[in-house]
C-alpha cells in the first residue's frame, strides 16, 4: 500500500514536469535515491508479513504442544517415530522405565527467578515390552528440571531419585550439535556445561537416543522443577515485530514521496 503509493507520487511529480513542458531530467544521484528507498521499503513490507508468517507458525506450534500435553504419545510411537525419521520437537510421550541413578549429570550455570543451580539429567532405562531383553536399546537421557545449587561451588546438589519401575510424561527437545568436547570431572554426579549426549554415552558406557527428554510438569516421578520447553518467541512477539516493520516502511514511504508532492503543490499566496 506505502509502496504503491510512493510510485503514485513518483508518477504524478514526473506527470507533472512533463505538463509543465520541461524536459524530464533524472540525475544518477536522484535515480539512485529513487531505487534505494523503493528496495527499502520493499524489503520493510516483506519483513513484516515474513513476520505474521512467523506468527501464525507459532500460533500452530503452541497448539500443538497443548494438545501434545494433554494426550502424549506411548513409547512405541516414540520408537518407530524414531526409525522413520519422523521426530517432531516438543513431542511429548508416556513411557514406563528406571531411573539409572548411578549416573546423573548437573548442566551448570541454569536459574530460576534469579536463584542459581543446574539442570539434573539422568539415564532411564525403557521398560517397554516389545524391548525387553534387548541389552543394546538406547536410553533416554531425561532432564528432571532445575535443582538448587548449594552455597560453596565445591559442593554439589543432594540427589533423590525414585528406584523400581516408574511411568512418567516428557518432552522432547532437539538438541544443538556440539563443536568441542570439553573435560569433565569425573565424580558423580558430573557438572557440565553443555549437552554433548556423545560424551555422556562414553561416561555411562551405554548408548543415548540423540534427543533431550523433558518432565512435563510438576507431577512426574523424580521431578525437581519441572522446565518444559517452549519456543523462543510467542506469537505476540512476532507480531509486535511486524508492526514495527509496516511501520518503517510507512516512514520510508512518507519520506519518499513528500518531497515528490512538496515539489509541485500550489501554495496559496
Amino acid at each position: 500500500m506505502w509502496f504503491g503509493w510512493g510510485c503514485f507520487s513518483l508518477f504524478t511529480y514526473f506527470k507533472f514536469k512533463q505538463g509543465a513542458h520541461k524536459p524530464l531530467l533524472i540525475t544518477k544521484k536522484k535515480l539512485s535515491f529513487h531505487l534505494l528507498m523503493i528496495l527499502v521499503i520493499i524489503l520493510c513490507t516483506g519483513l513484516g508479513f515474513w513476520q505474521l508468517e512467523r506468527a501464525t507458525e507459532k500460533t500452530i506450534l503452541l497448539e500443538q504442544i497443548r494438545q501434545g500435553r494433554l494426550h502424549p504419545e506411548s513409547a512405541n510411537e516414540l520408537l518407530q517415530q524414531i526409525r522413520n525419521a519422523q521426530i517432531r520437537p516438543y513431542a511429548q510421550y508416556r513411557v514406563s522405565g528406571y531411573y539409572q541413578s548411578q549416573y546423573s549429570f548437573l548442566l551448570d550455570n541454569r536459574t530460576d527467578n534469579g536463584r542459581v543451580g543446574y539442570h539434573l539429567l539422568t539415564p532411564f532405562l525403557l521398560a517397554t515390552p516389545s524391548l525387553i531383553g534387548q541389552t543394546d536399546t538406547p536410553w533416554l537421557l531425561i532432564n528432571r528440571g532445575w535443582i538448587a545449587a548449594p552455597r560453596l561451588r565445591g559442593d554439589l546438589p543432594i540427589i533423590n531419585t525414585p528406584t523400581g519401575l516408574v511411568e512418567v510424561q516428557v518432552q522432547l527437545n532437539l538438541l544443538q550439535p556440539i563443536a568441542d568436547t570439553e573435560q569433565l570431572d569425573l565424580k558423580w554426579p558430573l557438572r557440565v556445561q553443555k549437552l554433548d549426549l556423545t560424551q555422556f554415552s562414553e561416561q555411562i558406557q551405554h548408548s543415548l537416543l540423540p534427543y533431550e527428554f523433558r518432565l512435563a510438569d510438576a507431577g512426574q516421578a523424580g521431578v525437581a522443577l519441572a522446565q518444559p520447553a517452549r519456543p523462543a518467541l510467542q506469537p505476540d512477539q512476532h507480531m509486535g515485530y511486524a508492526v514495527q516493520w509496516f511501520m518503517l516502511a510507512l516512514v520510508f514511504s512518507l519520506l519518499w514521496s513528500y518531497p515528490l508532492w512538496r515539489g509541485y503543490i500550489p501554495l496559496n499566496r
